[in-house]
């Protein structure tokens, strides 16, 4: 009997340690069901050319758009609060001088630098090898150009790497948006993630907003959006950069390292032209009615006239290097208000903005000099107008997606940038992106 009672005993304990076991086990693999996804900004995502050899043979990871192969970060190159370029740091001086020069002098050969961040006419890579970096990829690439989103991964995963799984999703920014959308809802279905949460940067806010609107099924994992930045109803910008191909590097970067790189604007015409992204900045049919703009004014002027958005497309239509040599309009010019359209969804038979059916907070950024009036002039030159109502590239109220910027879904930082805003984490924005995850 006492035998008995000891063999019972001991089968119970191992039923306890195993049933335990399973619960710890079960629920370690549901936390990690979850995911903090990190979405870059445009020129944000690191490009990998997967076909590079070494000299025997041997299959390298080479960069292609971070001319430093992930040597180099956003932090040594623009200090601790990226308000200047850092000249006082001589191994990164070194890094520099070492693959720059090579890398001017083959700038335009084929397998160079433009050759390969090229698009043609369809909207589609001349070099399918270029693929965008991930979180396979070796170096610090693997957080984006310079590795600028690894001071946000970093934190994010220390504090709720336990719980979620942290990565920073790149995409190809130069492509339609809507691709980049369903690139990231394939990826979220492979990983088998059941709740997510989306910290995006500028266009990656774009790119995480149309995977929201694909399906309700989207929107029921998303437990959270933070956007930074994000232009929600365009950028007065983006006008200027594809009709007058000017300003696609100086105005994304800060002004000491623009200075290096503007030169990059003329070679990458055809770029500008014919990629989808540029387009589909323009400025909204939201931007359009924005009330900042007094009756008869508008944020566009073609030959001094107040312009709609129909009447600025209608102007790029008509443009000689929008026709494709085939025939008919350029993919990137036929499609260029399709992004913005996709973004609102039908909720309880009314069309709303996706962002009204999760739950979205609006980091957005004002005190910069940023485009509020763009003009074309009948002789083809351009002007922009500026205002302080912005991060110099995204005004406030596109970041806002229209909401009063007291809001309480709106968090306001005065005098930052853009680019500093979405990349320097500790300095501005990490206790309120802790607060918001802590609080559901």
């Amino acid at each position: 009997m006492k035998k008995a009672v000891k063999l019972l005993s001991l089968l119970l304990i191992i039923t306890i340690i195993l049933a335990a076991s399973a619960l710890i086990f079960s629920g370690c693999n549901a936390g990690k069901r979850q995911a903090i996804i990190i979405l870059p900004g445009i020129i944000g995502s690191a490009y990998i050319d997967t076909a590079a050899k070494d000299e025997e043979g041997n299959a390298i990871e080479k960069s292609v758009w971070d001319p430093f192969d992930g040597r180099i970060g956003w932090y040594d190159m623009f200090g601790e609060e990226g308000q200047s370029f850092v000249t006082d740091n001589k191994e990164m001086m070194t890094i520099m001088s070492e693959t720059m020069v090579p890398l001017l002098m083959n700038l335009r050969k084929e397998g160079g630098l433009i050759d390969n961040m090229m698009i043609n006419e369809d909207g589609l890579p001349t070099s399918p090898h270029v693929k965008v970096a991930n979180m396979d990829t070796c170096s610090d690439l693997k957080y984006g150009t310079l590795g600028a989103y690894k001071e946000m991964y970093t934190e994010l995963n220390n504090k709720y790497g336990k719980k979620y799984d942290v990565s920073v999703f790149q995409f190809d920014w130069r492509l339609d948006g809507q691709l980049a959308g369903e690139q990231l809802e394939q990826y979220i279905k492979e990983k088998k993630y059941k709740k997510v949460i989306f910290v995006g940067h500028s266009m990656g806010g774009m790119v995480a907003s149309n995977y929201l609107a694909r399906s309700q099924a989207n929107r029921d994992k998303t437990k959270l959006f933070i956007s930074i930045v994000t232009p929600f109803y365009g950028s007065v910008m983006a006008p200027q950069i594809v009709i007058d191909s000017s300003g696609l590097m100086k105005n994304l970067l800060p002004p000491m390292f623009a200075s290096f790189v503007g030169g990059f604007d003329v070679l990458l015409f055809p770029l500008v032209k014919n990629s989808a992204v540029g387009y589909q900045l323009f400025p909204s049919e939201q931007y359009f009615a924005n009330p900042a703009y007094s009756e008869g004014e508008s944020c566009v002027y073609i030959n001094e006239q107040p312009a709609s958005l129909q009447q600025l497309i209608d102007y790029v239509k008509a443009q000689e290097w929008a026709q494709h040599s085939k025939g008919g309009l350029k993919p990137s010019v036929l499609h260029m208000t399709d992004l913005y359209n996709s973004l609102y969804v039908d909720a309880n038979g009314e069309r709303v903005h996706v962002t009204d059916t999760v739950n979205t907070y609006f980091f957005v950024a004002s005190g910069n000099e940023t485009a509020s009036v763009f003009r074309v002039n009948s002789n083809g030159s351009t002007e922009i107008e500026k205002n302080f109502e912005g991060d110099g590239i995204v005004s406030a109220y596109s970041a806002a997606r229209g909401l009063p910027l007291d809001s309480e879904r709106v968090f306001l930082y005065e005098n930052v940038s853009h680019t500093t805003l979405g990349i320097y984490f500790n300095l501005f924005i990490k206790n309120n992106v802790y607060n918001l995850i802590d609080a559901i």
